[in-house]
């Protein structure tokens, strides 16, 4: 992210089966917004990312896509 520093990143967390939707998406919230708050302690700016969850069942984490500002850099 230094090298771009006007590159953003969606934070995405998911839940795996076994719970209800809006359980799922409660918990999927809670592990984006849990790696939101280590990236911004490291010193990323919070404007920088995006959180979002889903209620679909899905494998269990955070998955993270990286939006560069520019396409044509790596």
């Amino acid at each position: 992210m230094d090298r771009n520093p006007d590159a953003a990143l969606t934070l995405r967390g998911s839940a795996g089966p076994g719970l209800s939707a809006g359980e799922r998406g409660a918990l999927g919230q809670a592990r984006a917004q849990h790696v939101y708050n280590a990236l911004t302690a490291a010193g990323v700016a919070g404007a920088r990312l995006q959180v979002t969850t889903t209620s679909e069942q899905d494998v269990a984490g955070v998955s993270i896509a990286y939006a560069p500002a520019d396409e044509g850099e790596p």
